[in-house]
């Protein structure tokens, strides 16, 4: 199962000498518009008066996991390419496709500004975590920068090796994918048994515990105990009818001594 945290991005772009540190002073059309584009970064390095930036992949994975209320906010950096005004000057962003709704499953700001003096804001946008998210699938929102009286789209790619990233489009890709704790494997697999996300959405809500909670426990101590306790919930409810299962459809199990007695539904 992939794993998920909070955005993880794909590729990595180094861009050095002429290129992005040019850009940084250019100056703009004689029609005074800009350029604007989505842009991520994760380090930089200063050497006089030139920048460096370490570039990455404009597609983003998130996981809303460890959200605890109904929403979570995604900020994307958006860039200016060329003239920094002294006034506040509006951008345009749109949902260009997906397979969520806006205004049901995220919705976007009424109004985005680039600041006066400013050559760099953020896209908030605004995700609810939905009761849907718990199959596990995962969804995505792709959202596009369009032209305006403002700001053009004058970088529209930039190279990652091979590889070309639209700079005008954004992907949020996201889940209630849990990440599996690294514990897990050591001290779990032969009680638990497997790990899945099913497995540990079944123990956080049969143990009322948040999953940042969860990833505080000793699982070394707790993780005989904590397989009674789901062997005992998991055997009542396969004896009433109604077993539990895993995103795929199997019977949810566990490992060792701890084994639920599935056979009337073999």
């Amino acid at each position: 199962m992939k794993k998920l945290l909070l955005l993880i991005i794909v590729y990595s772009l180094l861009f050095v000498g002429c290129g992005e540190n040019e850009a940084i002073y250019y100056e703009g059309e004689p029609d005074g518009t800009s350029g604007i584009y989505f842009a991520y970064y994760n380090s930089s390095s200063h050497s006089g008066s030139s920048v460096t930036y370490n570039y990455r992949d404009t597609t983003n994975d998130f996981s809303l996991a460890s959200v605890t209320g109904d929403y979570t906010q995604v900020s994307i950096p958006v860039r200016l390419f060329g003239e920094v005004s002294t006034e506040d000057r509006p951008f345009v962003v749109k949902a260009i496709g997906g397979t969520v709704e806006e205004g049901k499953d995220f919705t976007l700001p009424e109004e985005l500004i680039m600041p006066g003096g400013e050559a760099m804001t953020y896209l908030k946008v605004k995700i609810k975590k939905t009761d849907e998210l718990q199959d596990g699938v995962i969804r995505y929102i792709t959202l596009g920068l369009e032209e305006n009286q403002y700001f053009k789209p004058y970088i529209k790619t930039l190279m990652a090796g091979n590889d070309t990233i639209n700079t005008q489009q954004i992907t949020i890709r996201y889940s209630l994918v849990f990440e599996e704790p690294w514990t897990w494997s050591f001290y779990c697999l032969k009680t638990l048994g497997v790990y899945s996300h099913a497995k540990l959405n079944f123990l956080l809500t049969m143990m009322g515990w948040s999953y940042s909670e969860f990833s505080r426990k000793n699982l070394y101590s707790i993780n005989a105990t904590l397989a009674m306790f789901a062997q005992i919930e998991l055997q009542k409810k396969a004896d009433e009818g109604n077993p539990v299962r895993e995103l795929d459809g199997s019977l949810m199990q566990l490992a060792g001594d701890y084994l639920v007695d599935y056979s009337a539904y073999e």
